[in-house]
């Protein structure tokens, strides 16, 4: 149940959406997100649940993605919808953008190293070439 702060914020919230554009919704709803702790669930959910009715973030997820679009922004933010530049092996140049699933997933395998617990480098499903990550 929101608190009565929260209920005015999301009352806010649906007033404006009418007068806003796509790009201004998905700013508010990062400027929101980055609130971190602060940030309140029931407006985020407000503001998705406004994007999803444009169409700007799909109503269901393709197969293989387990996440509901409140998870993908939560855990890659508001534009997580959208592939920035081209992602290629620099190696064979393949597109490492994963077409099945959608943004933000890639083809690209992770190279952990277990002594640093991360990951170290990266390789091409296709070429099985590898480099460094940044």
């Amino acid at each position: 149940m929101p608190t009565h702060e929260e209920s005015q914020k999301i009352e806010a919230v649906q007033r404006i959406l009418s007068r806003v554009t796509d790009d201004e919704l998905l700013e508010a709803l990062k400027d929101e997100r980055e609130l971190f702790s602060r940030s309140s669930e029931a407006v985020m959910r407000v503001m998705i649940d406004e994007l999803v009715r444009r169409k700007v973030y799909p109503e269901t997820m393709p197969e293989g993605n387990h996440n509901d679009v409140y998870a993908m922004v939560s855990g890659w933010g508001a534009y997580w919808h959208i592939y920035r530049g081209t992602i290629e092996c620099p190696h064979c140049k393949a597109d490492l953008r994963d077409s099945k699933i959608g943004p933000p997933f890639l083809r690209q395998i992770g190279i952990s190293d277990r002594d640093l617990d991360r990951i170290t480098g990266w390789q091409c499903p296709d070429c099985k070439g590898t480099w460094e990550r940044d």
